[in-house]
């Protein structure tokens, strides 16, 4: 459903001569690239009672731009559904419009979380699986966001992974996005082993400064006990190429999946994040390329025991505050090359802007805590987003959308 408040214009190739396309190719043309572009809705919260049948989430800790409510469901043991009330009214038909879904387990046990579908009517509708070590499906806390594509915002991409078996194919348009307009591209190497192609988004995501390797995060979807790990990243050729490995309790398997890829300039809100490499420091500052602080301060990496870690980002606190989801998201993954590990959230402090993080070894007899590297962030909500009016070209049809919406921030 697209936004209400959006002033649209169609622009249908049997009702425009040529003339008219031609003036409205040099206004496109003379504006600067990212000139229209604006931050992305982001919605997220903690689900923090396992084991109560219905109840709306901790309010610092969740947030629905669009200002409704959110509703968590334990339907059975280890299933739940999370329900962002209106939030279906900033979806759309177009590129990525139905937005992406990640959700981590919360706690300092061995457990996976994960959605099993998403879709948007009024109302944005998730439903969540966990599972503990041996693969069974446990009530669990969780972690779980929402990112939608908004107005176009930069250095932003997603997509839902849905054909595990197939060779190569392009993301489904509707849930996978990307910020130059460009495919999503998904190859099976082997058994449970993906690359996925971000088109010419390397280009962005290349550089040395802080943050500017950008940062990847991945979640197994389906019905299954299915996890994903990261191996790792790289810009080939201007592309950014995602290695994706999958597996269950049965050991490596082929998955679906959903996968986000957040630069230094996605404007989701206040952001940080880390590639924690080495998981045997005592205490480190992670690699610069790939670790932001929107604060401009300090990342570190702390290592308090096996398999157990805490992440500073030094001030970013300050972009929380009081109000509702105030207090932030955390997620991660594990950077692990083909070898099966859980991370899980394990808690965070706004005031210190501090994360801790538990990994684990994977599905096994022995559910061992691991040291691992991982990737982790945290975000505080932070902007708000104004409709300027949209120009809607069909990209499928007759049409194709280029949107002008503006965001700002707020306290």
């Amino acid at each position: 459903m697209r936004h209400s408040s959006r002033a649209e214009v169609r622009l249908r190739s049997n009702r425009v001569n040529y003339s008219t396309l031609l003036l409205i190719g040099a206004a496109i043309l003379a504006t600067p690239a990212h000139a229209q572009r604006g931050p992305a809705p982001v919605a997220y919260a903690w689900a923090n009672l396992a084991s109560t049948a219905s109840y709306t989430p901790n309010a610092s800790y969740a947030y629905n731009p669009s200002g409704g409510g959110i509703t968590i469901t334990r339907n059975a043991t280890g299933s739940y559904t999370v329900v962002f009330s209106g939030l279906g009214s900033l979806t759309d038909a177009m590129l990525g419009g139905l937005g992406n879904v990640q959700v981590s387990a919360y706690g300092t046990n061995s457990a996976i979380c994960k959605p099993a579908t998403w879709g948007a009517t009024t109302d944005y509708t998730v439903s969540v699986l966990c599972y503990n070590e041996d693969g069974l499906l446990s009530d669990n806390r969780f972690t779980i966001m929402v990112t939608l594509p908004g107005s176009n915002p930069v250095d932003l991409g997603f997509a839902f992974a849905n054909q595990e078996t197939t060779a190569s194919y392009t993301a489904v348009k509707s849930r996978a996005y990307h910020s130059e307009g460009r495919d999503v591209t998904i190859t099976r190497s082997s058994t449970g082993n993906y690359q996925v192609r971000f088109v010419g988004m390397g280009a962005a995501l290349t550089g040395s400064g802080a943050g500017e390797g950008g940062h990847i995060q991945v979640t197994a979807v389906g019905t299954d006990n299915g996890s994903c790990t990261v191996p790792g990243w790289s810009s080939p050729s201007g592309d950014l190429l995602v290695n994706v490995y999958c597996f269950t309790s049965a050991g490596t398997a082929d998955a679906r999946f959903s996968i986000l890829v957040l630069g230094k300039n996605s404007d989701v809100g206040g952001l940080g994040f880390a590639w924690a490499n080495n998981s045997t420091a005592s205490s480190y500052t992670p690699s610069t390329t790939y670790s932001y602080n929107m604060a401009g301060a300090a990342v570190t990496a702390t290592r308090t025991g096996t398999g157990q870690y805490a992440m500073q980002w030094s001030s970013l606190g300050t972009f929380s505050d009081a109000a509702p989801g105030g207090l932030g998201d955390v997620h991660v993954v594990p950077y692990n090359t083909k070898r099966q590990a859980f991370c899980t959230v394990g808690g965070w402090s706004a005031a210190t802007g501090t994360a801790s993080v538990s990994c684990f070894e994977g599905y096994g007899v022995s559910h061992n805590p691991l040291d691992t590297p991982f990737n982790v962030f945290m975000l505080f909500r932070q902007t708000t987003i104004t409709d300027t009016g949209t120009i809607d070209f069909d990209a499928y049809a007759d049409a194709q959308v280029i949107t002008g919406v503006t965001g700002e921030p707020v306290s």
